[in-house]
């Protein structure tokens, strides 16, 4: 594996990216571009990246010679995931080069802060991490309350309910 990839010249390239997405559906003013959590995985790197219209998968090319190169710009390619399959898309930053990204939250607009978007983004990235079959999350007792008052159900809460934005009561 190549050094850790060049993550303040991904943001930038994200935040030029930002700068032409501020109308998209779904953009959250509240949220900046922050890359999180990234880790080596197989031959490459994986992790987070947080922008004001989403929370993105990002896989990037670990660099060694040999290793896999990313998809092009606009190509879908199946990853094996410790989780399952999850289906990237190539994409050409201007500043950076080619990676590949998937939806984590494909809408930014429900996190009240830039906290909540990362630890959703760390905390989901973990999930996808776990092998088949690792509850991503114990039960809490019924009688724990939410700070709204709702009562937290007994059953565990999946990684597929998590991805799904159940945790947020979606």
């Amino acid at each position: 594996m190549s050094t850790s990839p060049d993550i303040p010249r991904l943001e930038a390239a994200f935040r030029a990216l930002d700068a032409r997405m501020s109308g998209a559906p779904g953009y959250n003013p509240a949220l900046t571009v922050v890359a999180a959590g990234f880790r080596p995985w197989r031959e490459h790197w994986l992790g987070a990246v947080i922008v004001p219209w989403a929370v993105q998968l990002v896989l990037l090319p670990g660099g060694d010679e040999g290793s896999e190169p990313p998809a092009l710009a606009g190509e879908r390619r199946a990853r094996q995931l410790p989780v399952g399959e999850r289906t990237f898309m190539g994409l050409e930053l201007e500043g950076y080069g080619l990676v590949e990204a998937a939806p984590l939250f494909p809408s930014a607009q429900n996190f009240s802060s830039q906290g909540e978007a990362e630890s959703a983004a760390l905390a989901a990235l973990a999930a996808l991490m776990l092998p088949e079959g690792t509850p991503a999350f114990e039960s809490a007792p019924a009688e724990s309350p939410l700070e709204d008052g709702d009562a937290i159900t007994q059953r565990p809460l999946s990684r597929r309910d998590f991805l799904r934005g159940r945790l947020f009561g979606r």
